[in-house]
Order: C-alpha cells, then sequence, then structure tokens
C-alpha cells in the first residue's frame, strides 16, 4: 500500500499522487482499474434486459389475445399480463438499487463531495418518503426513486388493456344431420272401404304432439359450435303448392219487413234468414291420390254485409325440398328461417305414392288426418229476426282468423251488426302450419340411411379477448421511461476501480474504520468478508487514549439494563464505536 497524505495537497498535486498510487499498484491485485469492459455492471443490465423482455412479453401476450375467443385461452391474458409486469417491476427496482450504488461511489470520488451529500444519496436511493422531503436538496437521485414509485401504475394499465366484448365470427362448417328426403314411414292407418285415415302412426303421434305443444326439434352433434349459430340450406322432405283463388256472391242484408209474418216475404229476407258460410276451410286426402293434399277456403275478407266471399283452393304436393334452416349449437335445436316461407322452399323435384290398394298403413295420410283436425272448421252466419244475427261455428279455424274490429265500433247492440265480422286471410297460416309439420317429420321419422352432410354459414356469438392499446403504450411508455432514467445511474461506471457495493464493511473500510485498518483499502466486499468475516465485534462504549484502549470504569444498572459511566481516566475518551468485543462495554444488559 501507499501511504500519502492528501488532505493539504492542491487539486494539480492530488491528481499527482492519484497517478502515483496507480503507477504503484499497476501489478497489484487490489489496483485501482477503471474501464468499460472491466467495469461493466453486467448484473444491473440483465436485470434491465430482463424488465424489457417481461415488458415486450406482455405486450405479445395482449397483442396474440386480441379478438381471441376467451375459451381459446386456459386463463385470461390478465393473469399472465400480472406476472409479466410483477417480475419487470421487481427487476427495475433491483437495477434502481444497483444503479444507486454506482452513483454513490461515482459521487464519492467526485471532487467537491461533502459528507452530507454522501448521506443523502443513499437515503434518498433507498426511500421515497426522504426523497419526498429532499426540498432544494433534491436531486437527481431523488427524482428517480419516485419516478420507481409511481412505476408500478403500469400494473393497473396493462390490466386494463385487455377486456372482454361480445363478438361475432363468421365462418363455413361442415354440419352432419339425419333428415328423411321422402316420408317413407308410416304416418297413419287407413280403414273402410273407402279407406280413410281415423288413427294416427304410434310412430307418428308424438311427433305431433311435439308439434302442438310448440317444442323445439334436437339437433345434437351436428358440427355446429356450442357458441354458434349455423344457417344454410338442407335437403329434406317438404311441400309444393299451388293456389288458384276465385269469388262468389253473397248477402245476408234481411231487406224490409223481414221481422213480421208476411206471405209474401222477400228472396232478401229468405236468403238473409237461410245464411251463409263466411268462414269455411277443410283439408282433405284420399287414397288414389297418396302424394296430395287439397286445402279449400272460403272467407268474408271485409266487414260489408253483402258483397262477395273469398275462395281458394291450394293443393299440396309432396316433395323434396332444400329448407333454409337455422341450428342453434347452444341449444342444440335446428328449425327453420323464422324469416322465412313455404315459397322459399326450392323444391326440387316431387315425391310420388302408391296407391297400396288395401287397408292399413299411409306414408302421408296420417300427416293430413293431423292437420285436418287443426285446419277444418266453419262459421255461418244467418239473419234471425228481431234478435238480430246468429252465429254459429264449429272447429277451431274460424275463431282463429275472425276479426270483430268493425262489428264492435258500430252503434248499435252487437247482435244487429254481428254482419260486420269479416277474417283474414288464413291461408299464408295453413300454409306454413303445414311447412312446419313436415319440416318435423322429415328430420324426426327417419333412418341412419338418412344421414346428411351439408355445409353452413355458422355465426359464433363469443367473448372474445380485445386489447385496449391506448392503456398498453401507457403502460409500455412508463416503463420504457423507467428503464431509461434507471439507465443514466450507470453512467460513469467505468470511473469506479473496483466493483462496489453499499455493505457497511466496505463503507467502513472507505472511513478507514479502525477495525479494518490491516485489510486492504481497495479490497472488492466480497474479499473483505472472507478475510474478517469471522471476526467478532460488538457496537457499544470504549475508552480511548492515544497509547490505545482502556478497561474499566463502567457500572452496570441492573434495574434500567443500561451501562453508566463510574469514572473517566484522565487523558482518555469515552466513545461509541463498533469495535473489539473485548474492548466494548454493552449498551443493554443482558
Amino acid at each position: 500500500m501507499v501511504n500519502v497524505g492528501l488532505r493539504d495537497l492542491g487539486l494539480q498535486e492530488r491528481s499527482n499522487v492519484a497517478q502515483q498510487y496507480r503507477d504503484a499498484t499497476r501489478s497489484d491485485k487490489h489496483a485501482w482499474r477503471g474501464g468499460v469492459v472491466r467495469r461493466m455492471p453486467w448484473v444491473g443490465l440483465l436485470a434491465l434486459f430482463l424488465a424489457l423482455l417481461c415488458i415486450a412479453g406482455a405486450v405479445a401476450i395482449l397483442f396474440f389475445s386480441d379478438g381471441k375467443p376467451i375459451g381459446s385461452w386456459k386463463y385470461s391474458p390478465s393473469v399472465y399480463v400480472s406476472f409479466a409486469y410483477t417480475i419487470a417491476n421487481v427487476l427495475l427496482q433491483d437495477a434502481m438499487s444497483r444503479g444507486a450504488t454506482i452513483n454513490w461511489w461515482k459521487r464519492a470520488i467526485a471532487d467537491g463531495t461533502n459528507i452530507g451529500d454522501l448521506h443523502r444519496n443513499w437515503d434518498y436511493g433507498s426511500s421515497a418518503l426522504a426523497s419526498l422531503k429532499a426540498g432544494r436538496h433534491f436531486n437527481f437521485i431523488a427524482f428517480v426513486t419516485l419516478f420507481l414509485t409511481i412505476t408500478p401504475l403500469n400494473g393497473p394499465l396493462l390490466q386494463r388493456s385487455s377486456e372482454v366484448e361480445i363478438s361475432k365470427a363468421v365462418s363455413n362448417v361442415d354440419v352432419s344431420i339425419q333428415a328423411a328426403q321422402r316420408i317413407d314411414l308410416p304416418t297413419g292407418y287407413m280403414s273402410g272401404r273407402l279407406r280413410v285415415v281415423p288413427l294416427l302412426h304410434e310412430d307418428f303421434a308424438p311427433v305431433f304432439r311435439a308439434f302442438e305443444s310448440g317444442r323445439s326439434i334436437p339437433a345434437n352433434k351436428t358440427g355446429c359450435s356450442g357458441d354458434g349459430k349455423c344457417s344454410g340450406r338442407l335437403k329434406a322432405a317438404g311441400l309444393s303448392v299451388s293456389c288458384s283463388s276465385y269469388t262468389v256472391p253473397f248477402s245476408v242484408v234481411p231487406g224490409d219487413n223481414c221481422n213480421s209474418i208476411d206471405p209474401d216475404i222477400s228472396q232478401e229476407c229468405i236468403n238473409a234468414q237461410a245464411g251463409t258460410f263466411v268462414y269455411r276451410s277443410a283439408l282433405s286426402w284420399v287414397y288414389d291420390q297418396p302424394g296430395r293434399m287439397n286445402l279449400d277456403i272460403q272467407y268474408k275478407d271485409n266487414s260489408d254485409c253483402e258483397g262477395v266471399l273469398m275462395v281458394q283452393n291450394c293443393t299440396l304436393q309432396a316433395a323434396t325440398v332444400e329448407y333454409p334452416v337455422i341450428i342453434d349449437g347452444n341449444s342444440s335445436t335446428i328449425s327453420l328461417d323464422p324469416k322465412t316461407t313455404l315459397y322459399d322452399d326450392k323444391v326440387l323435384h316431387a315425391n310420388e305414392y302408391e296407391d297400396p290398394g288395401t287397408q292399413g298403413p299411409t306414408e302421408l295420410g296420417g300427416f293430413a288426418h293431423a292437420l285436418e283436425e287443426t285446419m277444418s272448421g266453419y262459421t255461418h252466419i244467418r239473419f234471425a229476426g228481431t234478435i238480430g244475427y246468429e252465429i254459429l261455428s264449429t272447429g277451431p279455424a274460424g275463431t282463429r282468423f275472425a276479426n270483430m274490429s268493425e262489428a264492435v265500433k258500430k252503434p248499435a247492440p252487437l247482435n244487429q251488426d254481428l254482419c260486420s265480422i269479416y277474417f283474414n286471410d288464413p291461408v299464408p297460416a295453413f300454409l306454413e302450419q303445414a311447412r312446419q309439420l313436415m319440416f318435423r317429420t322429415a328430420l324426426t321419422m327417419t333412418n341412419t340411411s338418412d344421414m346428411q352432410k351439408v355445409q353452413l354459414n355458422q355465426i359464433r356469438t363469443m367473448g372474445v379477448y380485445r386489447a385496449q392499446y391506448a392503456y398498453l403504450g401507457a403502460a409500455v411508455g412508463l416503463s420504457l421511461a423507467a428503464v431509461i432514467v434507471i439507465l443514466t445511474m450507470y453512467n460513469g461506471f467505468w470511473l469506479l476501480g473496483r466493483k462496489v457495493s453499499m455493505s457497511p464493511i466496505e463503507i467502513a473500510k472507505a472511513f478507514n474504520a479502525d477495525i479494518l485498518k490491516n485489510e486492504h483499502p481497495n479490497a472488492e466486499v466480497d474479499e473483505l468478508v472472507k478475510e474478517v468475516g469471522s471476526r467478532a465485534v460488538m457496537y457499544g462504549v470504549t475508552q480511548a487514549s492515544t497509547s490505545g484502549y482502556a478497561q474499566g470504569g463502567y457500572e452496570q444498572n441492573k434495574n434500567s439494563g443500561y451501562i453508566q459511566v463510574r469514572s473517566v481516566n484522565q487523558g482518555q475518551e469515552l466513545r461509541l464505536e463498533m469495535a473489539d468485543p473485548s474492548k466494548v462495554q454493552a449498551l443493554v444488559a443482558n
């Protein structure tokens, strides 16, 4: 070691002495050696690099999760982001601590530094509260500490960077559906010479009951996603329809003196008293045309008491059609597109059936019989004299479409103006009813050979993760700013001649503590600990003189637990210090 008194030397002389020290210790392993490569703070820079990787990882997680379904991630992106920014903040704190150490030692070797400067640099680097209270001594270290204190705000910002929203994804999907393209299984039984159908087949009866109760048609394991709806066209047994219409005259206006007994009663009165069918509907099927049904409807379509009745005759032919269908993957059901009608079904070809020539099962007879029960009915109106008009009705059909809106507006008693009753057009409802039942039958009364593979358009309504790039940008900006300000703390690291720390051992050696006076002044802390780490020390009261330590002169107060000085020899000084336990009196009694 070179012992040189520096205190009273001028600046130039101190520079020369420092150079002499470097020259003298050049070959010493403890030489003061600076330099960029030799003193590169690898651990601190690695911490900053890993922090950047964590930030980049959080960005990548949010980027790749953007628009992805919730179910595609085992854990939400915010969980992974939480890990990333937590690790990043820990690494930033570690890098900041190492940077503060470098900055402290760089300040220590700078000219014009005082002990207060060193204390404040250490204090501000260790405590955000101290930095906040710095006042006129506020410096760069205090700024970095306060900035690192608010850096964890990147956590809430990153948490807000990923949200869940409902999205629709459109794609094509291949689905498998079992649907009969023609009805080959029996739906009813024929009986009697005319071979009418009085009974439904036991396999068709539950199909009709499900239709009446409005139950959904199940469609399991089709391939349509559980969170989607699949739409397109399905080939199955259906109906083609052709209708014609015309009008017939009617009148229920009684004329004059229709309430009196008059042998010369007018024909108008006779017609009014006989009345007319203002509504009549019937669906028929005959065995010699087994693939066809006839729907005949007559109805009064306005509130006039005389005029014309609408007559419509429709022929429903069994056919193979392409239905517009919708599969609900969530409920595993299939239905016809509610925005369509029978006229939207694409007819591929008619399905013909042969007359079996005997009583027994029939493919479409039971189907027609089921519809007949719901579609057949009539409503008759006649003039009944002084009591006004009388209406008789059978079957449910007429009452479904009756409209009394005009009759109830008249000031006269209702029975006097019942002829104002009219009926809404029942044909669209009846055709849709037949269509729905045929569709249900085609999907229910099937066998394994009826399986079809079709491509449908799938719209998935699902929750997806959506990245909020404004929050992400703010979080990344805050984190990158923290990296930059920490990095500036490392400026000048190459000026230091050894690896430094804030270990109290190294600091004590730097202040030339007496207990470490025999150790090399430029030894690194690891070497110092290795050399003196097993040495016993105690902080307490010592008596010092020019000749060293003196023993005695203490008195223990057992009640208070503290040591009191009994006497001090002349020329000796009492002081508190860290020293060999044999030379120290403990401050607190055991």
